[in-house]
């Protein structure tokens, strides 16, 4: 169950895992389930996860890139075990430099999230970036 992804999601931290409420676990499933699906569609998924925290949605994001990276370079998966195979399979179409590019971005974002003008906008540029990483294009904000 997701819920047994707690430590790993905490990064290793048990007491932190305890931080995550049902709300968190829902909102990493409905994440989840959008960025893996066949033939990704980020407004679409930036639509449904529209009253999801921009700040969320980034450290959830952060957290996968950081585990497809760590996919390719090790066959490991740190934060997302229950989704491993995903991440497998995603990894396997990634280009490792692009990957790291688009965790950075999101390390980037981190600091600035607290203040975007319109989180929508701020929302679906995130996830049209991750679409970008899926079809091997540059995030547009990283260079």
């Amino acid at each position: 169950s997701a819920r047994s992804a707690g430590p790993a999601q905490a990064g290793g931290a048990p007491l932190a895992a305890l931080e995550f409420d049902e709300a968190y676990w829902h909102q990493r499933e409905m994440l989840i389930k959008a960025i893996v699906a066949e033939g990704f569609d980020a407004l679409r998924a930036a639509e449904q996860l529209r009253d999801s925290a921009p700040a969320l949605i980034i450290a959830l994001l952060q957290k996968w890139s950081f585990d497809l990276a760590w996919h390719k370079v090790t066959g490991k998966v740190r934060f997302n075990p229950d989704h491993s195979a995903a991440i497998a399979a995603t990894a396997g179409r990634l280009d490792l430099i692009e990957t790291l590019r688009f965790q950075r971005h999101m390390v980037g974002l981190q600091r600035i999230v607290a203040h975007p003008l319109n989180a929508r906008l701020f929302l679906e540029q995130l996830l049209l970036d991750y679409a970008g990483l899926l079809r091997g294009q540059r995030a547009a904000a990283s260079a």
